[in-house]
C-alpha cells in the first residue's frame, strides 16, 4: 500500500492465515466442525511477513525486527485511530532501518496519531525527535550494584540541544544547533 511504502516498507508482503482449533468436546460448530469458542471469536489469524523480496512469508513475530513491527503497528494504528479505545500507544526504536526522509514521514504520522492517543515514543533520530509535543531525556546511570534511572523534561533550549547531540554526536557544534532548532521549526509547521 501507499501508507507502507511512505514508511520505507514498499517491498514488504501480508498474508493473514485464517484457522481455528478444533474442539471435539466443545458446544460450538463452524461449517460443521466443533472449535474452540474464546471471547474474541472462534477464528485464529496468524499475520505471516516477508520484509524483503525473496524471503518467504514468516510468523510476523519471528521474522519482523523491532522497528519493522513498530512500523507496521504504526500503519495499523494509522488505519484505526479514530475508531481505536486504546488510550496509550508505544513505539520502542521506531526508526530501526530507517533514515532521513522516511524518519520525517513516520515523525508526521506520529503525530497526527496522537491527536486519538498518547503517544511514547523511543527514537534516536532527530527527523522522529522533532514532531513531539514534549520531550523527555532518560539518563541511566550505573555505580557498583546500584543503576539509576533519571527523567527529565526538556524546554526548548534543552530540546535543540538533544537533537543537536543526536544530529552531531558528542561534540555539537553551532551547525548542529542550527540544524536541530530548523528540524523542530519544520515539523511544528508540517504538524
Amino acid at each position: 500500500s501507499h501508507f507502507l511504502e511512505e514508511i520505507g516498507m514498499s517491498n514488504s508482503r501480508f498474508e493473514f492465515v485464517h484457522s481455528m482449533t478444533p474442539d471435539n468436546d466443545s458446544p460450538f460448530a463452524i461449517n460443521g466442525q466443533k472449535c474452540r469458542l474464546s471471547k474474541t471469536g472462534f477464528d485464529e489469524v496468524l499475520i505471516q511477513f516477508s520484509p524483503n523480496p525473496g524471503e518467504t512469508l514468516k510468523a510476523i513475530n519471528k521474522i519482523a525486527s523491532g522497528g519493522e513491527i513498530s512500523r507496521i503497528m504504526l500503519a495499523l494504528k494509522s488505519v484505526l485511530a479514530e475508531k481505536d479505545q486504546v488510550p496509550v500507544l508505544v513505539f520502542d526504536e521506531i526508526d530501526s532501518g530507517i533514515s532521513g526522509k522516511v524518519a520525517q514521514i513516520v515523525g508526521k504520522k506520529i503525530s497526527d496519531l496522537s491527536r486519538y492517543h498518547q503517544i511514547i515514543c523511543i527514537t534516536h533520530l532527530p527527523q522522529i525527535a522533532a514532531f513531539a509535543d514534549h520531550h523527555l531525556k532518560v539518563d541511566k546511570k550505573t555505580a557498583g550494584n546500584i543503576t539509576e534511572v533519571q527523567i527529565k523534561a526538556l524546554k526548548f533550549d534543552d530540546q535543540v540541544s538533544e537533537l543537536a547531540h543526536l544530529l552531531g554526536g558528542v561534540s555539537v557544534s553551532q551547525q548542529a544547533l542550527d540544524n536541530a532548532a530548523q528540524l523542530l521549526s519544520e515539523a511544528a509547521k508540517i504538524k
